[in-house]
């Protein structure tokens, strides 16, 4: 009877603590798992300061959050302008270019002449003869190329000398040695390489409008000092051609310093010349042509 009854107390005693210690257990957990998380302290600003973040920004969860990109406001490469012309929109001009007709070296030159001009004045708007009229730079040579020009050209016309055309003769018979033209909104400029005249290509050199250069010698042909001094005037007033002769070659080529392009021909007494058409500081084509095909 008495260890029944201690067996009923000891079964209710259990019934009692069992509870008791798992509570106990839990507590102690919460208690652990309240030590090992500690709470976050919202971070602020230093005093004095307020962070003021767009509304769509500081809304946005995280991953949506846009990611910033960079567009450009220009190309990285720079872009020339041609300076204002009071004609903003130039027409286009054909400039015909012949040069070292050397009348008076063969009969077969004052034979050609005729054909050049004939096809000249059909093509071309003006041209232009970049020396060598005549071979020898006599009064008799230097007269007849006149009269062979005269008599077969309609179109306006300029001439710069050469080293074979004597400077008085050519001045008398011909024209003056440098000079400034403009024409349709272009100025045309002639040089005399042996003996530049800087002062009147200073005058005659403008940023109102294109200038297209001629003279006899191309630019490698010129003194160390003219090729310094036009290179630097080329590259200041945007000259988009300069037009010479002297070699008997065709050739076309950009000079790296100035940006002009650089232009020399063949002989028009053997039927060669050149068709340069521009339109504004654009050259638009160059074509080398014979009259006799």
């Amino acid at each position: 009877m008495k260890k029944t009854a201690f067996l009923i107390f000891v079964i209710l005693l259990g019934s009692v603590m069992i509870p008791l210690v798992f509570q106990g257990h839990q507590s102690q957990a919460a208690s652990a798992a309240a030590t090992a998380t500690p709470t976050r302290t919202p971070t602020t600003t230093p005093t004095g300061y307020v962070l003021h973040l767009p509304c769509a920004v500081a809304n946005a969860a995280p991953s949506l959050m846009p990611t910033p990109t960079y567009t450009p406001t220009q190309t990285s490469a720079p872009v020339w302008t041609p300076t204002p012309s009071p004609t903003p929109t130039l027409a286009p001009l054909i400039i015909g270019h012949i040069t070292d007709i050397h009348i008076g070296w063969s009969w077969i030159y004052s034979q050609r002449l005729p054909y050049v001009l004939n096809a000249l004045k059909q093509q071309a708007q003006v041209r232009v003869d970049t020396g060598d009229c005549a071979h020898h730079g006599s009064v008799e040579e230097t007269v007849e190329y006149m009269d062979l020009v005269t008599h077969n050209i309609s179109i306006p016309w300029r001439a710069t000398p050469g080293n074979h055309d004597t400077p008085c003769v050519f001045e008398r018979y011909i024209g003056p040695l440098e000079w400034s033209w403009d024409i349709g909104g272009y100025r045309l400029i002639g040089i005399n390489t042996e003996a530049i005249n800087y002062t009147a290509l200073a005058q005659a050199l403008t940023h109102e409008k294109p200038c297209i250069v001629f003279g006899h010698f191309p630019l490698s042909y010129c003194t160390p000092t003219d090729q310094i001094e036009l290179r630097q005037r080329f590259k200041m007033y945007r000259v988009p051609i300069y037009v010479a002769g002297h070699t008997h070659l065709d050739s076309l080529q950009t000079d790296p310093e100035s940006g002009t392009v650089l232009l020399t021909g063949q002989r028009a007494g053997l039927g060669h010349y050149r068709l340069i058409t521009l339109r504004g500081f654009e050259i638009v084509d160059i074509s080398f042509e014979n009259a006799w095909g």
